[in-house]
């Protein structure tokens, strides 16, 4: 929304200027005045957006300043794909460093969790996500910078060394991440998970973080998805699993329960 305000903002003022140096009114003169706001809007955007991209490459993944920025244009995503977000249970988001495991149905999934987290409780937090989407020039700089893990499905060894990586930054700086133990976008046929990967769960285990299950419900539709009329998400927040709780059992275990916990929410939700 700040984005947005920044924008109307640039477009009034620059509108303004040209008003008192642009030749009397005629004909052509409120054309010229429009598309003259329009072009400085659209130039103070991209300065804008170069100036966040030194911030970004600059500062560390868990700097505050990033993720406030980060938050901005996460909300304008939101805005633009017109998404009406219904939460549940945010007493339950954990203040230390937290890893959130949910279902998985959509390409947005990432973005709405960060976003919730984001505007409960300021979390700081990352992602984890397929090497694939390093092949997208501004995904791979946007990973790097956020602190993002990067897992590559054929190579265990180069999984496992990302996934080290954010374990000692759990650790190190009680930065927080997101993911979805499936592995991927499994099947769109139903909200519920299908899939344990035990392995995913390694990530909280082996950092002594909290686990937040989330039940996302409403996503999977998101691929007939009509900008023009609220696409609503209910997330449900559940209640946390502490280390005291998971320390006992391994990750086979842990990865059933938080399996049954956000199946039960889709199925209740």
């Amino acid at each position: 929304m700040l984005l947005i305000f920044y924008m109307l903002i640039c477009f009034f003022i620059s509108t303004a200027l040209y008003c008192v140096y642009l030749p009397s009114p005629n004909n052509w003169f409120y054309v010229l005045w429009v598309v003259c706001g329009l072009f400085t809007m659209i130039l103070m955007f991209v300065l804008l957006l170069g100036l966040n991209l030194l911030i970004f490459r600059l500062t560390k993944p868990q700097n505050r300043l990033k993720h406030w920025i980060l938050w901005q244009y996460v909300d304008l995503i939101m805005i633009f794909f017109n998404i009406k977000i219904e939460i549940e249970g945010k007493e339950n988001i954990p203040q230390d460093p937290v890893v959130v495991y949910a279902n998985h149905k959509s390409m947005l999934d990432p973005v709405i969790l960060y976003y919730v987290y984001r505007m409960c409780n300021k979390s700081i937090i990352s992602a984890v996500g397929k090497s694939t989407l390093n092949k997208v020039g501004f995904m791979h700089r946007l990973m790097k910078y956020m602190g993002a893990i990067s897992i590559n499905r054929d190579n265990d060894r180069e999984a496992m060394k990302e996934m080290i990586e954010g374990i000692k930054r759990i650790k190190e700086t009680k930065m927080g991440y997101i993911i979805f133990p499936e592995g991927g976008i499994k099947t769109r046929d139903t909200e519920e998970m299908v899939e344990v990967k035990a392995g995913a769960y390694k990530l909280a285990t082996k950092s002594g973080a909290s686990i937040s299950p989330v039940s996302i419900i409403g996503t999977s539709k998101f691929i007939h998805m009509n900008k023009f009329k609220a696409n609503r998400v209910k997330i449900v927040i559940h209640k946390p699993i502490y280390k005291e709780e998971y320390e006992n059992i391994n990750t086979q275990e842990l990865g059933e329960k938080v399996f049954e916990i956000v199946n039960a929410g889709v199925r209740n939700g």
